[in-house]
């Protein structure tokens, strides 16, 4: 007895809500409709049927249709959801409409033609000020460009085939595979994992070097899957294939392959059917001996006649998930499935600086000294934006404490290692150093400026940035970027060499604290650091030396410092040194920021070459304008600057005028004292910074007078310890004669 056949249920006439009224009101009165259908309940909502006018080119008005198979009347459904105007309707074409036009979703060949009317989401079209008027106003310029065969912008490039809902997905780095790919026809093997999931399958290339397809090859990608949490883990092997370099496809097609026969038939298209046919039969015949057929991934590569769009390749990429059925004789049945294969880019340089509108470096690698708290924020956000490889130099472990403030979150290790780990998910590339700035260029005083680095030091150690002062001068454009925090966040600074590290690190740290002088809020956040950076206990009987930072204020600082060093980088930097200092607002939810720049240091030769005497360029130049206040006596006055007794040198940020009781004729100076001690206190106190000495001009020649040595030689009799610098202005050179003290 027959089972009697179900009747389907009839979709309820529904009362038309006052949403889908209005909506055929509007379309009724937009000027390129003619006619409006009255609403259809569907199972999802409401259909109504329009007719557009289209303009056609002159020469195919008497026709009625274009070129393309555009008619001058084309009928257009709008198929309103439930929810409307909460959601925007689809809209489908014909089923008959030409389907060899870019701008159309995927679909087959029985089903309503959907175009692509907008490069969004027709959603936030619809919430945008015009509303639904917009969405007829897309429709008919995307209409109007379909008959004149226009939808492909020359200028913009050639549109990719457009994939609809896929339920498969492959990731890997286009660049590489490109990179494979000759001016010959040829194919590669490769392989690719496969994660099997109930309603979706990916695979991912990580290895792009080319197989050879032989026994050994059959066994690796044929294993049976490994089951894993309800998934299905395995390999697969890839045939890419490419046709002569001559062989360019020029006409547009939406991708409809749905089994073996569609796609050997579209890879006569493409051109690589010769290659491909031979091949994949081949790799059948080798994986047929297994226990198993295993599926086929197929990419075949197009050569369009413009590039693509946003990118800089006229190589158009397509994938297929082959899952052949062999008869007894080994013949594959044409009627065998095949899926396209949506391309998903794989995490890398590429993606990542096209995510994040990163322009190309223009220096060749990263070294991030110093992989904490801030350093490790700093890496992470260039890595992000595409930038490295990276070299990552720090001898500190991990630890529990550092999570709360730390862009990590794993803590057994070192902190270069784990954050090198981090970076190379992102295909960067990171190598890492567990020791000190100091043990890494012990062998190799020039081993940070082999190449065009950008070399961050977030380490906050004196020691580094002193290490960093001793390297020699860099032969190419490396430049050292220090950054730092005081105060708790409250106060930022980052700071960049110029050009041949003139100014250098140490120049930059020393003219920071020269602002303090002038800057009361600068001078408050220094002072303030040293009571807040202290002790604190992290486990009974265990502390660490910090200060106690929120992660928010560190992820604000390190977000302003990582996009100024992206920007320089990419090319974003100047002769002079920079120096810029960030406060946090008063809402604590900003930081404002001010930049200010250094010129090029004076180096002032020594008789003792052990020590060094460097002159900024703003004492410099305080010099020339008091020498020019007194163009027919000589003058003089104070050095104020930082002396660093370990690495033997000076640095020289600024002059205090002489005081009033000074002695000032044509042949003589005599610095006065009255207000002085004082004047070098206050300063002190604000800056860290101290007395280095003096300077004087001559008018006639650049040697030491009587007076002058008979000076130096009451310095010396005192037996201070302490060096004094003792400068002769003369023609604009500075001439030194000083007395060293106990080094």
């Amino acid at each position: 007895m027959g089972k009697t056949k179900k009747k389907s249920r009839p979709i309820r006439k529904l009362p038309i809500p006052a949403s889908i009224t209005q909506a055929v009101r509007e379309l009724g009165v937009f000027p390129d409709v003619l006619l409006v259908g009255e609403p259809e309940t569907t199972r999802r909502g409401w259909s109504v049927i329009t007719m557009f006018s289209v303009p056609l080119p002159t020469r195919a008005t008497e026709f009625g249709i274009s070129s393309t198979g555009v008619k001058d009347c084309e009928p257009v459904i709008f198929l309103f959801p439930a929810n409307y105007p909460m959601r925007a309707p689809k809209i489908r074409l014909r089923q008959d409409f030409p389907r060899n036009l870019p701008h159309l979703y995927p679909g087959s060949e029985k089903d309503l033609v959907a175009p692509c009317i907008y490069d969004g989401p027709l959603d936030d079209l619809l919430h945008q000020g015009k509303g639904l008027h917009g969405i007829l106003e897309q429709i008919q310029d995307w209409l109007r460009k379909a008959a004149s065969n226009s939808l492909i912008n020359s200028k913009q490039g050639w549109e990719p085939i457009r994939f609809g809902l896929a339920d498969n997905f492959i990731i890997y780095e286009q660049a590489k595979l490109r990179e494979l790919i000759t001016e010959e026809a040829q194919c590669k093997f490769l392989t690719c994992n496969s994660l099997e999931l109930t309603e979706v399958t990916f695979f991912k290339i990580y290895d792009y070097s080319p197989k050879n397809l032989n026994d050994w090859y059959a066994r690796d990608v044929a294993r049976a899957d490994i089951s894993d949490n309800n998934h299905l883990i395995g390999k697969r092997p890839i045939l890419l294939c490419w046709p002569d370099k001559d062989f360019v496809v020029n006409e547009y097609f939406p991708e409809t392959v749905t089994n073996l026969g569609e796609l050997q038939k579209k890879s006569r298209i493409y051109g690589t059917h010769d290659i491909f046919w031979p091949q994949i039969q081949l790799l059948w015949s080798k994986l047929r001996g297994g226990s198993r057929i295993v599926d086929v991934i197929t990419i075949h590569c197009i050569r369009r006649p413009l590039p693509l769009i946003n990118q800089i390749t006229n190589l158009e990429l397509l994938a297929y998930r082959v899952r052949v059925k062999l008869n007894f004789f080994g013949v594959p049945d044409m009627n065998s499935p095949v899926e396209p294969v949506c391309h998903i880019h794989a995490v890398g340089p590429e993606l990542l600086q096209s995510m994040s509108g990163s322009s190309p470096a223009r220096m060749e690698s990263i070294i991030q000294i110093g992989c904490g708290s801030l350093g490790s924020k700093i890496a992470m956000h260039l890595c992000k934006a595409g930038h490295g490889p990276f070299t990552l130099i720090d001898d500190k472990r991990m630890s529990e404490h550092n999570l709360a403030r730390h862009a990590l979150t794993k803590t057994v290790g070192n902190k270069a290692e784990l954050l090198g780990k981090e970076i190379d998910i992102f295909n960067v590339g990171a190598t890492a150093y567990t020791q000190s700035l100091q043990d890494f260029v012990a062998k190799d005083e020039t081993c940070l400026f082999v190449k065009n680095n950008l070399i961050i030091d977030s380490s906050a150690s004196i020691s580094v940035r002193e290490t960093l002062a001793s390297l020699p001068a860099a032969t190419n454009n490396s430049r050292v970027f220090q950054t730092g925090l005081y105060n708790e966040g409250q106060m930022g600074y980052l700071t960049i060499e110029g050009k041949g590290r003139n100014p250098r690190v140490d120049d930059l740290s020393a003219a920071l604290f020269d602002a303090s002088i002038d800057n009361e809020g600068i001078s408050k956040a220094l002072v303030a650091s040293d009571a807040t950076f202290r002790r604190h206990a992290t486990g009974q009987g265990c502390g660490s030396f910090t200060t106690v930072i929120p992660d928010t204020k560190i992820s604000m600082h390190s977000a302003a410092m990582a996009e100024r060093a992206r920007k320089a980088y990419e090319g974003g930097i100047c002769e002079d040194g920079e120096i810029a200092v960030g406060f946090v607002s008063e809402t604590g939810m900003s930081l404002e920021w001010k930049t200010s720049y250094l010129g090029k240091t004076h180096h002032v030769p020594l008789g003792n070459r052990d020590w060094e005497l460097r002159v900024l360029a703003p004492a410099y130049d305080l010099m020339a304008a008091e020498v020019g206040r007194w163009p027919i006596s000589e003058t003089g006055g104070v050095l104020i600057g930082r002396l660093c007794l370990a690495r033997k040198c000076a640095i020289i940020t600024r002059i205090i005028e002489a005081p009033p009781d000074t002695t000032r004729t044509s042949g003589r100076f005599e610095l006065g004292t009255e207000g002085l001690v004082g004047r070098i206190a206050t300063l002190q106190k604000s800056s860290g910074l101290t007395y280095l000495g003096t300077w004087h001009s001559h008018l006639h020649g650049s040697t030491p007078s009587g007076v002058d040595t008979a000076t130096l030689k009451k310095i010396k009799e005192l037996r201070l310890g302490i060096p004094s610098f003792n400068l002769i202005w003369y023609d604009g050179s500075l001439i030194c004669y000083a007395d060293y003290g106990d080094y």
